[in-house]
């Protein structure tokens, strides 16, 4: 028994906004500009990853 296709549409945007959140916080933490590319690919690559496990 799975999940409907659109609960996993919304966890999708979950997972990504929350990797994108992920990636923000590092470039500040690292105190770079808060969006560089480098850590907003990074985040979404996580967020990508978060949804696929």
């Amino acid at each position: 028994m799975g999940l409907d296709p659109m609960t996993k549409l919304i966890l999708l945007g979950v997972f990504i906004l929350a990797g994108l959140l992920c990636g923000i916080m590092l470039n500040v933490a690292l105190g770079r500009k808060p969006f560089e590319a480098g850590g907003l690919m990074g985040g979404l690559v996580v967020g990508l990853a978060m949804w696929a496990i």
